[in-house]
C-alpha cells in the first residue's frame, strides 16, 4: 500500500469514528431528556403556598475496602449518591462498542470462568485469574485439571504438588491454600451435596443471587469481582463484574468518581446498568479496554484506533 493510500484509509477511519462519536453523544442527550423530563404537578389544597422543601436523606458512611471484601453487597443500594450512568448512556455505549468489536454471545465467549461447566470449576478458575491474564490463568487451570482430574485428588495430594501445577499463574502457594480451604469447607459443611466425597457447589444454582453472594463471599480470597464473575458467566445471573478495564473506562466516562474504589464502583454500576445488557456491556468494556489506545491500561501494546467513546468522556 502506498503512503498516500494508507493516509486516505486512516483519515476515513477517523472520520467514521468521529461521526459515530457525535451520533452517540446526540443519542445520549435525546434519550436522557426523554427519561428525565417529568411534568410538574401543581400542589393541591395549598392555596398557592409553596410546599415545604424536603430534607436531603443522610448518606451512609463509605465502607472500607477491607470491609467491602468481606461484606455481602446489595446491588440495589449503591454506596454513594453518584448520578451516572442512566439507562440511555449504558445502551448507547453498548451499541457503540458493538459496532467496533461485534455484539458478544455467551456461546462464543471462550476462556475464563465462562468456559467452566460446574460452579466449583468456575470459582477455582476465577481465583486462578487473580493478578494474571486470562490466557495464563486458563493454562494454569488446564494444568491443574490434567494433574488432578478430581477435586478429591487436589485435597489428597501434597500442597507443593498442587502449587507446582498452577505455578504459571503466579501466587501458586497462596492460591493453592485458598482453593484447598474451600474444598475442605464444602466437604465439612455440605457432605450430602458431595457425591462420593467429591466437593461440589451445584447446590448454589437453586439459591437466590444474594444468598449465593453470602455463601461465596465468606471464603478467603473470594471478593466481589470473583463472586460476580461466577454469577454472570457460569450461573447466568444479572450481574456486572468490575475488573480493571471496566473500572478504568467507567472513570473516564465519569460513571464513577476518580476516587471510587473498584468495590464501590461494582456496587454502583451493578445497580445502574440495565439487567438485559449486563453481560454484553461487561464483555465489550473488557475487550475495548484491552485494545483501545485511549482506554487500555497498558497503551504501548494496544491497537491504535479512534475511540468511539471520546465524545462521552467529555460529558
Amino acid at each position: 500500500m502506498s503512503p498516500t493510500a494508507g493516509k486516505r484509509k486512516r483519515c476515513k477511519t477517523e472520520e467514521h469514528y468521529g461521526a459515530l462519536a457525535k451520533k452517540i453523544k446526540q443519542e445520549v442527550m435525546d434519550e436522557t431528556a426523554l427519561l428525565t423530563t417529568v411534568p410538574k404537578a401543581e400542589p393541591k389544597g395549598t392555596g398557592g403556598a409553596k410546599p415545604e422543601p424536603k430534607s436531603e436523606p443522610r448518606v451512609k458512611t463509605e465502607p472500607t475496602e477491607a470491609a467491602a471484601e468481606i461484606a455481602t453487597p446489595s446491588p440495589q443500594k449503591p454506596p454513594r449518591k453518584w448520578q451516572g450512568p442512566d439507562a440511555a448512556q449504558c445502551y448507547s455505549v453498548c451499541r457503540a462498542l458493538a459496532e467496533v468489536h461485534g455484539m458478544p454471545q455467551r456461546a462464543q465467549v471462550k476462556g475464563g470462568c465462562g468456559s467452566a461447566r460446574s460452579v466449583l470449576d468456575s470459582l477455582v478458575q476465577t481465583i486462578l485469574s487473580q493478578n494474571t491474564t486470562d490466557l495464563t490463568s486458563a493454562r494454569a487451570f488446564q494444568a491443574l485439571k490434567k494433574a488432578f482430574p478430581t477435586w478429591k485428588a487436589v485435597l489428597k495430594a501434597p500442597a507443593a504438588k498442587v502449587a507446582a501445577s498452577i505455578k504459571e499463574g503466579g501466587l501458586a502457594e497462596i492460591k493453592t491454600e485458598r482453593i484447598r480451604n474451600i474444598l475442605r469447607t464444602i466437604l465439612e459443611e455440605r457432605p450430602q451435596e458431595c457425591k462420593g466425597g467429591e466437593p461440589s457447589l451445584e447446590y448454589l444454582r437453586s439459591m437466590p443471587t444474594e444468598k449465593v453472594k453470602e455463601e461465596l463471599s465468606r471464603f478467603k480470597g473470594v471478593g466481589p469481582k470473583t463472586v460476580s464473575c461466577v454469577l454472570m458467566f457460569n450461573m447466568q445471573r444479572a450481574e456486572f463484574p468490575v475488573d480493571t478495564h471496566v473500572w478504568h473506562i467507567a472513570k473516564r466516562l465519569k460513571w464513577v468518581p476518580d476516587t471510587a474504589s473498584r468495590e464501590d464502583a461494582y456496587l454502583h454500576l451493578n445497580a445502574k446498568v440495565p439487567d438485559d445488557i449486563k453481560f454484553e456491556l461487561h464483555v465489550l468494556l473488557v475487550e475495548h479496554g484491552k485494545k483501545c489506545a485511549h482506554c487500555a491500561k497498558a497503551r504501548r501494546d494496544s491497537h491504535k484506533l479512534v475511540c468511539p467513546l471520546t465524545a462521552l468522556h467529555k460529558q
